[in-house]
């Protein structure tokens, strides 16, 4: 699967043993005009305290030690072997931060989804914007645009370290599993990361949700490049972009599946649109690869966003 997300989160030390706690403005204080030997009226501001929990994430690897006997105890084959460990944490942690909630597992933290789940229900419900798919649509998925910053970030506990830690456990006996109470020699591996999310600023996500995947594909409705005729996708997202705070645009980025990053570039070349543009750029690691990006934003594909969302309503 192809996973843009995560080298974009900004993580950073919460001020809790199992999150982070902080104060954000409700209102702001009262000003007054003035009169000739009239005093001035006190005011002040309003805050609400807001608490971030984080999860933690972990997974066990045990390679036979006979197998390892056999490669040698090669390094580069042990690594090797437990790369889809990481990989698997990987989309993992990617899902929970689109789909995660509390609600379903309450050892872990709540993800966009969680947060930007209605249409008119809560304050946030302004920056979700309702694309037109129906559940009797077929499969319905959702553009994210996120502005990482101090506003926007993921979070790891006081006191821990960010990043998954990689422990060496040495060698321990197991059941072999053949129900002969026999045991196996193996060398094991723990994978742990404590991760979260912080939203301290609404206004720095926005949802285009309820996406019907297939007008994508049959370009018809939002899928259609006829500015003329259509809201279509590209409308949408430009609208999408100006809910952002204008100092939050730096940090900037549009997330979307594989059907709708393809749907995208499908309906720029109906429209002749040059908003899209490919540009050439390096990733975190040294691998080269080609980016897009729209009105200057970095679009990137996470395949773990999927298209059996529910509507949101």
């Amino acid at each position: 699967k192809t996973n843009d997300f995560l080298p974009d989160v900004k993580f950073q030390e919460g001020n809790l043993i199992n999150g982070d706690q902080f104060s954000v403005q409700t209102s702001k204080a009262d000003v007054h005009w003035l009169h000739e030997n009239v005093g001035i009226p006190s005011s002040h501001s309003t805050t609400a305290l807001m608490t971030e929990n984080c999860g933690k994430l972990g997974a066990c690897s045990d390679i036979p030690s006979d197998l390892l006997e056999i490669n040698a105890f090669d390094a580069g084959w042990r690594f090797r072997e437990e790369k889809i460990i990481m990989e698997s944490i990987a989309e993992k942690a990617t899902q929970h931060f689109f789909y995660g909630s509390k609600k379903a597992n309450p050892e872990s933290f709540d993800g966009f989804g969680a947060r930007y789940n209605s249409l008119s229900k809560c304050q946030n419900s302004k920056n979700v914007i309702d694309c037109g798919g129906r559940s009797g649509d077929g499969e319905l998925t959702s553009i994210w645009l996120v502005g990482w910053g101090d506003m926007v970030h993921g979070l790891y506990p006081k006191g821990t370290k960010a990043g998954i830690q990689v422990n060496d456990e040495g060698v321990v006996w197991m059941d072999d599993g053949t129900g002969r109470n026999t045991q196996m020699k193996v060398n094991r591996t723990t994978y742990k990361w404590n991760l979260g999310l912080s939203v301290r600023d609404w206004r720095c996500v926005v949802r285009l949700a309820n996406i019907p995947v297939q007008a994508l594909r049959d370009g018809r409705g939002i899928g259609s490049g006829d500015v003329k005729v259509d809201k279509n996708l590209l409308m949408i997202m430009t609208e999408a972009l100006y809910k952002i705070p204008a100092n939050q645009r730096k940090g900037l980025r549009i997330y979307m599946n594989n059907d709708v990053f393809a749907g995208l570039n499908v309906i720029a070349q109906r429209s002749q649109s040059n908003v899209i543009k490919f540009m050439d750029a390096s990733k975190e690691f040294g691998e080269n690869g080609s980016w897009t990006s729209f009105m200057g934003v970095p679009l990137r594909q996470v395949d773990e966003l999927h298209n059996k969302e529910e509507e949101v309503k």
